[in-house]
């Protein structure tokens, strides 16, 4: 995508929103989140981890992993460790292996139907209070990580 004109000077929301939104309707065209594509390493750190945190905010990690976007937790997973946010990326690998999906399927339907039998358990519970817990630890905002590193990356982003 072209600069936006002085990116380096615009707030962190205007600039990951901005990102976000270009890669969003770049890797999805047609909305399809089950056809997950290859992403350069920049675009995990910005689209699939806003749109797993943006799915867990609306339902939990029932949400986050089980709707049609889930198919980035992966993704999202990779993105969270670039961050530092390692702890992030452990709770959504484990409740991936509790829900019993070793292979982490990019289909809604199977990823879906596992998490449901799950959904009502107290370890569920515990790992969406563990996903949450880890948004109050110190440090910056995720959407300052965020723009950080598309600052520090911006050949990813920008011609």
């Amino acid at each position: 995508m072209d600069a936006p004109a002085g990116w380096q000077k615009i707030n962190d929301h205007e600039l990951v929103v901005t990102v976000h939104n270009f890669l969003l309707k770049s890797a999805f065209p047609d909305e399809d989140f089950e056809a997950v594509p290859i992403l350069a390493e920049g675009a995990f750190v910005i689209l699939a981890v806003t749109l797993v945190e943006a799915e867990y905010f609306n339902g939990g990690l029932e949400q986050a992993l089980g709707n049609p976007s889930g198919a980035m937790v992966p993704n999202a997973m990779r993105g969270y460790r670039i961050l530092g946010l390692t702890a992030k990326a452990d709770v959504l690998m484990r409740a991936i292996e509790f829900a019993g999906l070793d292979l982490f399927p990019s289909a809604h339907a199977p990823r879906d139907q596992a998490i449901k039998a799950v959904a009502d358990a107290p370890e569920w519970d515990e790992l969406n209070q563990a996903f949450e817990d880890e948004k109050d630890e110190e440090g910056p905002e995720l959407e300052t990580l965020q723009a950080q590193y598309i600052r520090a990356h911006p050949e990813e982003f920008f011609r």
